[in-house]
C-alpha cells in the first residue's frame, strides 16, 4: 500500500494514517489537505479514501479557506510548501477563526 511513496513521503504518510486513525475514526469525518506538492497530496489522498474517509485537496490558503466555508472540517493537514504564505500562517488563521479545529503540520 504504501510502496508508492519515497522514503521521507512513505514515513510521513505512515504516521498520518496511525494519527489519524487515532484521533477520527472513519465515520464520515471530513479531512482536508492543504499541500502545494501533489506528490504529497495524492498519497495522502489515497490512503485516507482507503480508510473511508471524507477528503477534500486544497492547493493554497485561499482554497483551503473557502473550502472551510463550504463545510464543516475536523481535521487539517497542511505542509509548509504552500505559495507565499506558510503552512504556518494558515494553521494560525484556522485556529483562531476554528478554535476546535485538529490540526497535523508537515
Amino acid at each position: 500500500m504504501y510502496s508508492q511513496a519515497p522514503g521521507c513521503l512513505q514515513c510521513t504518510t505512515y504516521f498520518i494514517f496511525k494519527f489519524s486513525t487515532l484521533l477520527f475514526p472513519p465515520l464520515s469525518k471530513q479531512i482536508i489537505i492543504v499541500s502545494g506538492d501533489s506528490q504529497v497530496s495524492d498519497t495522502l489522498l489515497s490512503v485516507l479514501i482507503e480508510q473511508d474517509y471524507q477528503v477534500t485537496i486544497a492547493q493554497t490558503s485561499d482554497e483551503a479557506l473557502q473550502q472551510f466555508g463550504q463545510e464543516t472540517i475536523d481535521l487539517a493537514i497542511i505542509t509548509y510548501d504552500i505559495e507565499q504564505n506558510s503552512g504556518l500562517s494558515l494553521a494560525s488563521a484556522l485556529t483562531e477563526e476554528y478554535p476546535d479545529i485538529q490540526l497535523i503540520l508537515l
